[in-house]
């Protein structure tokens, strides 16, 4: 009797002894499992804050970027000759006679011509006199000095340039490759200058009695 129960135990512990390392081979596989699964979570995660990062960073460059255009005006792109083409009464575009006619004048004594120069010097022509000065270009604004040291500000919009002539009112210009200096304001500029007349032409000129 003795015999049968000692093999009974014997039987039951080996049993215990076999679930119990089914049962370690089964938490050892679980926890492998759990432990590569947060891991590949874990990097997924790392991988799309990294490119939500960059996708941010890349979207702030190129809106820098674009600012950095929109406010900064190429001063070699204005040289050239520029001439009054129409006027605008706050965003409103009006003609040179309409401006006039507000203000009591003529549409020609608006009418205006200046040549921006790559050496930072401008000439102005307009109302029968041609002036010099110099400007400079700041982020969209057009400084013209003239030669008293009086300065003009003006404002630089896409392929127009505005100068203010009153009350919410502002002369337009617009490029012009066609314009040439009239000879007529040339030689207002010499005689304002004191320049002397050349001998042949005082000698042309009558004598007065």
């Amino acid at each position: 009797m003795k015999k049968i129960i000692a093999g009974i135990l014997a039987v039951a512990m080996v049993m215990s002894f076999a679930a119990c390392g089914d049962s370690s081979s089964k938490s050892d596989s679980s926890s492998k499992a759990s432990s590569s699964s947060a891991a590949e979570s874990s990097s997924a995660a790392d991988s799309s804050a990294a490119d939500s990062s960059a996708a941010d960073s890349s979207a702030a460059e190129s809106t820098a970027d674009s600012s950095a255009a929109g406010t900064n005006v190429d001063a070699s792109a204005l040289v050239g000759a520029w001439t009054v083409s129409g006027a605008k009464k706050g965003d409103q575009e009006i003609t040179l006679d309409e401006l006039a006619q507000a203000n009591g004048t003529t549409a020609d004594a608006y009418k205006a011509s200046m040549v921006l120069n790559e050496d930072g010097s401008i000439v102005t022509y307009g109302g029968g006199k041609q002036e010099k000065g110099t400007y400079t270009v700041d982020g969209t604004t057009l400084n013209a000095k003239d030669e008293k040291g009086e300065v003009t500000a003006m404002n630089i919009e896409g392929e127009t340039i505005t100068s203010k002539v009153g009350d919410d009112a502002f002369l337009v210009f617009s490029k012009d490759p066609s314009f040439t200096p009239p000879a007529e304001e040339q030689q207002t500029e010499a005689t304002q200058g004191g320049e002397e007349q050349p001998a042949e032409q005082q000698a042309a000129e009558p004598a007065a009695e």
